[in-house]
């Protein structure tokens, strides 16, 4: 279930959701604007899986970010409250 949440968490963008608009990642707003860090954008990753419930740490991969294409593609692990976990979410904007 954690592992979905995750997934969940890092395919919702900013505002995306009716229920809290300031959820979400800022996909358009930040991570695929030109010039945007990738030291930046892994930041962002890990703080939106840090805040999935359950998860206690989480270390990325360098993010593939393909900004012609629009698509990112996630990977690392998570420390959760069931064990470890391996994140692999590609995220298409």
């Amino acid at each position: 279930a954690i592992v979905q949440a995750i997934g969940f968490a890092l395919r919702t963008g900013l505002a995306e959701s009716r229920h809290n608009r300031a959820a979400g990642v800022p996909w358009i707003q930040i991570i695929f604007q030109v010039g945007t860090p990738d030291y930046a954008i892994k930041a962002i990753l890990e703080q939106s899986i840090l805040a999935v419930d359950g998860v206690l740490g989480v270390k990325l991969d360098t993010p593939a970010l393909d900004r012609a294409a629009r698509v990112l593609t996630v990977t690392g692990s998570a420390t959760t409250v069931d064990g470890d976990v391996t994140i692999a979410v590609s995220v298409e904007v």
